[in-house]
């Protein structure tokens, strides 16, 4: 079976980031929010209200 090398190299990362975090899934977290803090002016952020679906009133069959 194929392997694909990016896959392979992110389970290596997410291998030793649990090591680090001696497999303790609350500093993994912890970790994770660190790491967004840091990078925040590069993560996409949730659209405005003014393209948030609208409530259905009716049903259309």
């Amino acid at each position: 079976m194929w392997k694909d090398p990016i896959v392979e190299e992110i389970r290596a990362i997410r291998l030793e980031i649990e090591a680090e975090c001696d497999h303790n899934f609350d500093k993994i977290f912890a970790r994770a929010i660190e790491a967004q803090k840091k990078l925040a002016n590069r993560l996409v952020s949730k659209p405005s209200s003014q393209y948030s679906t609208k409530k259905v009133t009716r049903q259309v069959c």
